[in-house]
């Protein structure tokens, strides 16, 4: 499958998942929740496959959801966060589940949902630069 909004790499038994919106921060929206949630199941699925590495591109690993995404569409942001979170959910909890294991390569801020995803990992490791920011509503699907 082709994506928009993340790099997936597949060697030596390693598919490496890159969330690809650096000048957002990694926020995610619905196309980068949605195509996260499809390279997740692919990942999991493929039997070539032994291991998942997940990491975000440039400064940030995940910065949350996209809070002007949100703002720009303030009539159906309810739908939208919706929609955004169950593709998120399904994700971590498919990689919590995963017979495989499961490395995040926190490379910079994990916030909100963020924090949620780099925490679905079997293994965290994070960088000296990473950072975590957490709401009282985020919660890990694990």
């Amino acid at each position: 499958m082709a994506y928009q909004t993340l790099l997936v790499d597949v060697k030596d038994q390693v598919a490496t998942i890159t969330l690809n919106r650096p000048d957002a921060y990694n926020a995610l929206n619905l196309q980068l929740a949605s195509e996260f949630f499809h390279a997740a199941l692919e990942a999991d699925e493929d039997r070539e496959v032994r291991c998942i590495v997940v990491t975000g591109a440039g400064k940030a690993f995940c910065a949350g959801g996209d809070v002007k995404d949100f703002a720009d569409n303030l009539p159906k942001v309810g739908v939208l966060i919706k929609q955004l979170t169950t593709y998120l959910h399904g994700a971590v909890s498919r990689l919590c589940r995963s017979p495989k294991p499961v490395i995040m390569g926190v490379n910079g801020i994990a916030a909100g949902g963020g924090m949620s995803l780099a925490l679905s990992g079997d293994l965290v490791v994070a960088a000296e630069s990473a950072a975590a920011r957490s709401s009282s509503t985020t919660r890990t699907a694990c």
